[in-house]
């Protein structure tokens, strides 16, 4: 069987026919166009017109000849700079793989295997035939971008070294031909481009010789030929001699914003200017080579969606990987052929490159397993290596036998590089259930489940970070949720997410792909986000080892967005298209990327292992993003008929439910004896159990039904969630058993319909309920009516009752929750549920000393009791006052009595003791003979002049007792005399005004008046320095007023010490105290500089008749 493809230069032409009007408009500034577009479709039908003669004249350069291969090794032989040119080969092997999603076909001789990348849909390959191919222009295979370089989106001949710009983001430019310089000379060359770019000359003709002269790196840009920014722009000086032709070859890549890139030169006699067609011969393929004179333009082409941002991968030699891209084939089919005899491979040892795409034998244990319809995903490890399995045609009877076993593979191996860039197996691909048996080796391998750790994340310390970031990491998920585009990467256990929107990027990046990311690093809640300049695929890469851990020991922090693994029991498909899943820490949400939501519903009852990224944030409620089917593992399938499911019944539920991760739903069967909107209670002959529905179904009590449901634990008691309920259409009434008390605390009797009598405690209605409070036998509960169905009669307190309804122990659902939930239920509390307002029936009155009376009289008497304790407690706080307040006075009696008699001593001692002692001493002297009279008469006179002063000094100081001035010319004559007495005695000048104020009061107000006035004009005299005083009593119809004021110093009112008897404030102390005295006020203001001035008002007494 013999099929080839068209002739590459017809297949040229049209393409260069196709998109020459595309792009003159972007080539007009350069070149008119009534030259170019005629001259580009003539050369274009000579150049097939020439090829298809065999005419070897024209103006399309020659392509240098490439090495001829007729076998794998001889692959693995070329040189680097072989590939720059590529190979022909012809090769006769066995196929033993074919992916057509990548267009691969991996063909292996006795020498070794080599994966071709070419349009293998022309021929109908099948794994296993034995084929010859022949292939011209083979180069390395470029993974992450396999249209490189046979296959560009666009080509054309331009008339200058400059590429169209603008032409949009993420995309690649390469242009090549020959150099022909017009003189013998050094010349130097330019690159100016947006992004990255570099330029190649060969020493010749052969690119093989080609070296790199100028380039920008990566990230960098220039404007539109500027040509000076960075030195790395300008060549060194380069001889080239005329008449010469010189392979040039310049490649650009773009990211965003603006694209350019052009190329200039400067030489002998030639100013610095961008090349021009006159010095370029365009590089086309199996083209006859032309004379400088009359060569025009040079080869352009552009691919679109170039995202890696590095010129690397596209820019040779690397080391052959055993992977080519073909640019025209032929394929022969010779017939069948036995598979290569399988390389025995060891899983986590490197890989070496001449293995990559071997067909190989691999042994390990199953550590997990998916099934995507046909196509089933293995992993297997042995210790702390593994691998991905991909076994097509698969059976879910494959996948029972070797579950959890330890198996031998046969397959393609495709290698992946680690974390420290070592090529590992990774990827085997199986042709069928006939390359995998097990059995042989299980006792040999242990069960080595890989678990993710919980340690510092490198992204964490990325969340810190700002500006630009770059990554590599393997892809774990990338898919829309709930509206919004996610796509994350991980690296170890450091995770970043990618956002995609607004790049214009085609996104078919997929999970286990090894991904380079650079660009703008933001700050996130947990996990950073990057909005990338350039992504580029590195490969494929196994995924990291999940997280195992119970989700409500996860903190967010660490493990939010990483790939985890849990395992458990689906109860339900939500509204929003996730799976409810009940694991051994807790429920977690699925969602399960690419699955129509019809066959969600075929989950609920498996008992499944599913790997993803765990979601601690984009829900309430973790959730887990799995990438597809193939990433979940259905260890139970459910029952394809629910209801055929084996009987159970109620009393089974009132133990405690173990591992609820694996508890799968039950049926039950029997009569309904209570509903409401959301739920109803069943009972059978071994008890009862609150039920909940997902949808209204026409369910009528006392009606019999099959109940299929998940059974919830709380506590002792259970109920049934998420319940597919079906009809017998049997009436079958129950008959309510009498609740034993005795029973209570073993909650037994929930969810049966009981009877029971009882005293009422109270009655009340809320918003939901009605409630009668009840008591029995030292028990108190509830029993309990919705206002929905009737309106429960008033009882009186103390009536006895019997009461029919449903005894519950707490499993009503939760205010609010979209779904049941249950509330646990206090020790001994039983809510009775009636069904209707007949269900309560009083059997008596209450009695008349009913308990809500002793409550009364014990309260009254309680209350009188603290009232008479709380006014004892008064009474003793007012004793204790008021002899607090005689002991205070007692004390500042005696103190005021100690400064008196102080007083009187310090004046007895200061002025009449003196003058007595000049007595003495006066009469001592006269006692003495006189020489003359005159002398003794002068001492005489002397001792009379102190005797006087010494009676005026008694006279004061008797004053100073009791004011003798009051009794002989009363209190207004005594105030104005005090006045008079400090105008004589001082500097200060006073001023007064009193009014007659005589006979209003009795002799001690009087004293304590006349002390007022007079302590406050002695302050004034001691201690205000002022100039000018004033000192007036008023008379008014209700009280006298005093008020005395000066000029003086002032004070501040919070400095005074009122213990310091030397200070004013022991006058004004006293002053306050007699003013109290005599049931008046007082006011004292003053301020720094500003003077002093007391106020006071003492009341008129009452005259009684």
């Amino acid at each position: 069987m013999h099929m080839a493809k068209p002739s590459r230069c017809r297949m040229h032409c049209c393409r260069l026919h196709n998109v020459v009007s595309a792009f003159y408009f972007r080539e007009m500034r350069f070149v008119p166009q009534s030259i170019l577009l005629p001259g580009l479709l003539a050369c274009a039908t000579a150049h097939a017109v020439e090829t298809e003669s065999g005419s070897n004249s024209g103006w399309l350069a020659q392509v240098p000849p490439r090495p001829f291969v007729t076998n794998a090794a001889q692959f693995r032989a070329l040189s680097g700079s072989d590939w720059l040119v590529g190979c022909n080969f012809k090769l006769t092997g066995v196929v033993t793989l074919v992916d057509t999603n990548r267009d691969l076909a991996v063909v292996e001789d006795r020498t070794g295997a080599v994966a071709l990348h070419m349009c293998i849909r022309d021929w109908p390959l099948r794994i296993g035939q034995l084929v010859s191919v022949e292939g011209t222009n083979a180069v390395q295979y470029v993974p992450s971008f396999p249209s490189f370089p046979h296959r560009p989106s666009s080509n054309a001949i331009l008339k200058r070294f400059e590429a169209p710009a603008d032409l949009g983001e993420y995309y690649l430019t390469r242009m090549r031909g020959y150099l022909c310089p017009p003189e013998t000379g050094e010349y130097t060359f330019w690159i100016a481009s947006d992004n990255s770019s570099e330029l190649w000359l060969s020493t010749d003709n052969d690119p093989r010789n080609k070296r790199k002269i100028a380039s920008l790196a990566r990230y960098s840009w220039v404007n539109p030929r500027e040509w000076s920014r960075y030195p790395s722009q300008r060549s060194e000086p380069v001889f080239l001699k005329a008449g010469e032709r010189y392979y040039i070859e310049a490649i650009h890549e773009q990211a965003t914003l603006a694209g350019h890139l052009a190329i200039a030169w400067a030489g002998p006699s030639l100013p610095q200017s961008i090349i021009d067609h006159r010095h370029l011969t365009p590089w086309v393929e199996n083209a006859s080579q032309a004379g400088c004179d009359g060569t025009t333009g040079i080869l352009w082409e552009y691919w679109t969606n170039f995202t890696a941002g590095n010129l690397e991968i596209v820019t040779w030699p690397r080391p052959f990987e055993a992977a080519l891209s073909v640019e025209t084939a032929e394929v022969k089919i010779l017939g069948s052929a036995q598979l290569p005899e399988p390389k025995k491979l060891s899983l986590g040892k490197s890989l070496g490159l001449e293995d990559n795409y071997r067909w190989v034998e691999v042994e390990g244990y199953v550590t997990f397993v998916g099934l995507d319809e046909s196509l089933a995903f293995l992993e297997i490890s042995v210790g702390q290596g593994k691998a991905l399995v991909r076994v097509p045609n698969a059976t879910k009877e494959l996948i029972r036998a070797i579950r959890d076993r330890a198996v031998r593979v046969n397959g393609v191996c495709e290698g992946v590089y680690d974390q420290n860039r070592i090529l590992v197996p990774g990827i085997i691909w199986s042709p069928g259930e006939e390359s995998i048996s097990l059995g042989e080796i299980e006792e040999a391998l242990p069960l080595q489940r890989a678990e993710g750790h919980l340690g510092a994340a490198p992204g964490a310390a990325a969340r810190t970070l700002s500006g630009f970031y770059s990554t590599r990491g393997v892809i774990t998920f990338n898919d829309c949720v709930f509206g919004t585009h996610y796509l994350f990467i991980q690296e170890d256990t450091g995770v970043v997410r990618v956002l995609l929107e607004g790049l214009g990027l085609k996104n078919d990046f997929k999970v286990g792909q090894w991904l380079d990311a650079a660009g703008t690093l933001e700050r996130d809640r947990y996990v950073p986000v990057l909005r990338p300049l350039v992504l580029s695929e590195v490969g494929w890469h196994l995924l990291p080892a999940p997280i195992t851990q119970p989700v409500q020991f996860l903190a967010p922090e660490d493990t939010d967005c990483r790939w985890a693994e849990v395992d458990g029991v689906v109860r339900r498909v939500n509204a929003n298209g996730t799976l409810w899943l009940m694991s051994k820490s807790g429920h977690v949400n699925l969602w399960l990327s690419r699955t129509d939501s019809n066959h969600l519903s075929w989950y609920v009852d498996a008992r499944v292992r599913a790997r993803g990224v765990l979601s601690l944030t984009i829900q309430d409620s973790p959730l887990l993003l799995i990438p597809g089917r193939s990433f979940i593992h259905v260890e139970q399938e459910p029952p394809k008929d629910p209801f055929q499911i084996h009987t159970s019944c109620v009393s089974n539920l009132c133990v405690s439910i173990p591992q609820p991760e694996l508890q799968h739903r039950i049926k039950l069967v029997g009569t309904v004896t209570y509903k409401d909107t959301r739920s109803f209670f069943l009972q059978d002959d071994s008890g009862g159990v609150r039920v909940f529905h997902n949808a209204d179904q026409n369910i009528n009590v006392g009606e019999q039904v099959e109940v299929v449901g998940f059974p919830n634990a709380s506590g002792p008691t259970a109920v049934l969630t998420e319940c597919l309920v079906r009809s017998r259409r049997i009436i079958q009434p129950v008959k309510p058993r009498k609740l034993n008390f005795g029973e209570v605390l073993s909650f037994r009797q929930n969810g049966l319909l009981i009877e029971t009598t009882a005293n009422l405690l109270s009655q009340k209605t809320t918003d939901f309920d009605q409630i009668l409070q009840l008591q029995e036998h030292g028990y108190v509960f509830e029993a309990v009516l919705a206002p929905e169905r009737g309106r429960v009669p008033s009882f009186a307190r103390g009536s006895r009752l019997k009461v029919v309804g449903i005894c519950d122990y707490g499993t009503s659902p939760q205010s609010g929750d979209s779904k049941p939930g249950i509330q646990s239920a206090a020790a001994g509390l039983i809510r009775v549920l009636m069904r209707a307002p007949s269900d309560a029936v009083v059997l008596s009155g209450p009695p008349w000393w009913t308990f809500e009376r002793t409550v009364t009289v014990v309260g009254v008497l309680l209350a009188t009791l603290f009232v008479a304790l709380v006014w004892v407690y008064l009474l003793r706080r007012r004793l204790e006052r008021h002899q607090a307040a005689r002991l205070a006075f007692a004390r500042q009696f005696l103190q005021g009595q100690e400064t008196e008699r102080q007083r009187i001593a310090v004046n007895l001692h200061d002025s009449l003791g003196q003058y007595l002692l000049v007595i003495k001493n006066k009469v001592r002297l006269a006692m003495q003979a006189a020489s003359d009279e005159p002398a003794l008469r002068q001492r005489l006179n002397e001792i009379s002049e102190a005797a006087s002063q010494a009676v005026e000094e008694v006279r004061q100081i008797i004053n100073n007792l009791r004011p003798y001035q009051l009794g002989r010319l009363g209190l207004t004559q005594a105030i104005r005399a005090i006045v008079n007495r400090a105008t004589e005695n001082s500097s200060i000048l006073f001023a007064s005004h009193v009014d007659d104020i005589d006979s209003f009061f009795d002799k001690d107000a009087e004293i304590h008046i006349y002390r007022i006035v007079q302590e406050a004009v002695n302050n004034i005299l001691k201690h205000s320095q002022a100039t000018e005083a004033t000192v007036v009593v008023k008379m008014n119809s209700d009280c006298v007023s005093i008020s005395i004021r000066d000029n003086g110093k002032g004070f501040e009112l919070g400095t005074l010490d009122f213990a310091s008897a030397a200070g004013p404030g022991h006058g004004l102390s006293s002053i306050a105290e007699r003013v109290r005295i005599l049931g008046g006020k007082w006011e004292l203001d003053s301020a720094p500089a500003q003077g002093t001035r007391l106020t006071i008002e003492i009341p008129k007494p009452v005259v009684r008749q």
